[in-house]
């Protein structure tokens, strides 16, 4: 049984999403037909796309000599991503007097982005520890400029590996924001508006970015292809 206070709420809260409603209607239906017309070309575009990734990687090899530069790397990029974790947290500490002035929707987006944002470094600082999964392999004959080709191409191969993952993170982080922002509007939470935006533009680029991340890979890696075949000039004739 309802309680009259719960029922002047749901009164309350009613009449805040009719007056939404009647006020902006029309242009809510436009804006959700549009949104929902990009995001069903974006996930038909990048699906086609997930499959051509992997075919795109496996094609352009490139060697190092010896592992050990990317495992450094590796746990450098360890350290930072722990690091920023920490100082994510501290930050969140020290600012718990200004919480009140940035609404529960937007505190909630942040700590939600800075576990999924820690997440998705991990598994990328993970493929340091495993270049092969970016189809980099291990050739003692490697030249030093291969070497450097190998370490610079990595940072296209490796968004390209990752970019299921990277898509269905930004895809989630985008749809809750949009549901913060939504709840926090008509509740009146402070910078809910701009969260609802900021979460339809990551989501739109979560469906999408398998889509680009094709694209810059096949924009870019053509110079690191032209370099490798300079390098393998010399060796033409050899064994």
């Amino acid at each position: 049984m309802y309680s009259e206070s719960n029922f002047s709420f749901g009164s309350e809260l009613s009449g805040i999403f009719f007056s939404l409603l009647s006020a902006y209607g029309f242009e809510l239906f436009i804006a959700t037909l549009i949104i929902s017309f990009l995001i069903l070309i974006g996930v038909n575009i990048s699906g086609r796309f997930k499959g051509a990734i992997d075919d795109l990687v496996e094609a352009n090899p490139t060697t190092i000599s010896n592992p050990v530069v990317f495992t450094v790397f590796g746990i450098l990029l360890f350290l930072g991503v722990i690091a920023s974790l920490f100082i994510q947290v501290y930050a969140f500490i020290e600012m718990g007097d200004y919480f009140t002035y940035m609404g529960t929707a937007t505190i909630i987006s942040l700590i939600i982005g800075a576990i999924f944002g820690a997440v998705v470094s991990l598994a990328f600082t993970s493929l340091y520890f495993q270049p092969e999964k970016a189809n980099v392999n291990i050739d003692k004959s490697s030249s030093t400029a291969e070497d450097l080709i190998a370490l610079l191409s990595f940072s296209l191969k490796a968004p390209l590996r990752l970019a299921r993952m990277i898509s269905n993170y930004l895809v989630v982080l985008g749809s809750i924001n949009m549901i913060l922002g939504l709840v926090g509007t008509v509740f009146g939470d402070i910078g809910s508006s701009a969260l609802l935006i900021s979460g339809l533009t990551t989501l739109l680029f979560g469906v999408f970015s398998p889509f680009i991340f094709y694209l810059l890979f096949l924009l870019f890696y053509p110079v690191f292809n032209f370099g490798l075949a300079i390098l393998q000039i010399p060796k033409i004739g050899k064994k």
